[in-house]
């Protein structure tokens, strides 16, 4: 059980990934220029490492748990909870299409910024030799089972403290994730999973890491102009509409109240 828990936790984090919320903009360094066939079997490998398919799942993943979250540890929103059941779905409801424009519209950039790093770091060989393995049954049915349990208790309740999620919290949430696939994880899964880490170029890969978990926790931390606003005016609308179904004159003293504060726009006639 911990050998197989162990290879699951260096799978996760060699080749496992948050759901990316937004670039960041900042300035970087000159990126070095690669030949071009080089620069194409690194997209190809990261374009695998980050498939656009686990995006809807992961997002949904890390919704549920921003909102039982919430739950656990605010008493207030608790009680709003219990007293109009199903707050929490509707608000859930209401984020997710922004979480999952913002993600679709940042996946080629930070597609690009790992690549880039691959680029730096791995040759073009190795880069095919990791995108075959990749493609493998083994690894496909494994990234699968990655994408339906992964845990972000951490790193959400880092956010929920107001601080960015950190190498410890997506750490601790990549354990946590571990320990939930091992008993689905099957022999032939783990003999993949080992036979290629304990390879020269599995080493390698492993060794980068830091630098790829970097570049997620770049992204990941970083908010657009304007996202911040846009979803907290979504959720609280989404909860007034919600408690108006069952409490519309509790939800037409919030909503003027919200308005009188700025924190939703005036509603038009």
């Amino acid at each position: 059980m911990r050998f197989g828990l162990a290879l699951t936790a260096l799978a996760l984090a060699s080749c496992g990934g948050l759901t990316q919320v937004a670039a960041q903009t900042r300035a970087a360094a000159p990126a070095r220029v690669h030949p071009a066939a080089h620069k194409a079997a690194c997209d190809e490998m990261v374009a695998e490492l980050t498939p656009e398919t686990d995006i809807a799942q992961q997002t949904d993943r890390l919704i549920s748990t921003m909102l039982s979250e919430m739950t656990r540890t605010d008493p207030g929103f608790a009680e709003m909870e219990s007293d109009y059941p199903g707050l929490s779905v509707a608000m859930a409801t209401a984020l997710r299409p922004i979480m999952l424009r913002v993600a679709y519209q940042t996946l080629p950039q930070y597609r690009a910024e790992l690549s880039q790093m691959y680029q730096d770091n791995l040759t073009a060989e190795e880069a095919r030799q990791v995108t075959a393995m990749l493609r493998t049954p083994e690894w496909r049915s494994f990234r699968k089972k990655a994408a339906a349990q992964a845990e972000y208790k951490s790193t959400v309740g880092a956010l929920l403290r107001e601080e960015d999620a950190s190498v410890a919290s997506t750490n601790a949430d990549r354990r946590s994730t571990a320990r939930q696939m091992a008993d689905g994880v099957t022999p032939a899964e783990l003999s993949a999973i080992k036979t290629f880490f304990s390879s020269p170029l599995g080493r390698k890969f492993m060794a980068l890491s830091p630098k790829k978990q970097a570049i997620e926790l770049k992204w990941f931390n970083y908010s657009p102009p304007g996202l911040e606003q846009e979803v907290l005016v979504t959720l609280l609308d989404a909860m007034v509409q919600h408690i108006a179904k069952t409490d519309p004159e509790t939800a037409a003293m919030m909503r003027s109240s919200l308005e009188a504060d700025g924190k939703l726009p005036k509603k038009k006639n």
